[in-house]
Formats: C-alpha cells, sequence, structure tokens
C-alpha cells in the first residue's frame, strides 16, 4: 500500500509543511479522529500502524470497527459490479443474436 496521505492545512498550525513521516501524519490525523481521517486510504493506514501509534484504547477498537465496516462496502461493491457485470454481458450477448437474426432474414 502507497503509504502517503494528505493532511488538512488545519492539523498543521505548529508547521509550514507537513512532514513527510506517515507515523507522524497519521498521529496528528489520530488527535481528531473521528472527526478527521475516516476515509478508506486513512483508515487502512490507520489500521495497519495502530500498534506503533499513540491511541486510547477506543479509538484503537474504534479503527478496528472503521476497517470492517470499509472493507464490507467494498466487498458489496465488488459483488455488484461482478452481477452488473454479467448482466452487460448477457444484454449485449442478446442484442448480437437479434442483429445476426435480422441480418440473416429470420
Amino acid at each position: 500500500m502507497k503509504e502517503n496521505i494528505k493532511i488538512p492545512k488545519e492539523l498543521l498550525w505548529d508547521y509550514k509543511k507537513p512532514i513527510k513521516d506517515i507515523k507522524w501524519k497519521l498521529q496528528r490525523i489520530l488527535m481528531f479522529f473521528p472527526s478527521l481521517g475516516t476515509d478508506k486510504k486513512t483508515i487502512d493506514l490507520l489500521f495497519e500502524k495502530r500498534d506503533e501509534l499513540k491511541m486510547e484504547e477506543g479509538k484503537y477498537l474504534l479503527i478496528g470497527i472503521y476497517k470492517e465496516v470499509w472493507d464490507e462496502k467494498c466487498r458489496k461493491k465488488i459483488k455488484e459490479n461482478k452481477v452488473l457485470t454479467r448482466e452487460k454481458i448477457f444484454y449485449h450477448g442478446k442484442i448480437k443474436k437479434i442483429i445476426k437474426s435480422e441480418l440473416k432474414g429470420d
């Protein structure tokens, strides 16, 4: 996973530019979590690095819950896309058959 996230300017009150260290960025986001940092990419990184970051037990557990929810949403989306793809293939196949039969004069 690419370890690069944008950090809101509001979290840089004591820096002109964010430090490039991913742990620093995640630690800063954790100060305001869950008001900030609930997007999938940030949650994935927080979950991956959660044992290396300083946080309260409640936030630790909450990150796990957010991770489960995002993973479930992604599984559902993938499943829906597979169904739609099968429907499109069937639909296009049916159109091709109709066109071929019309060209043959059936």
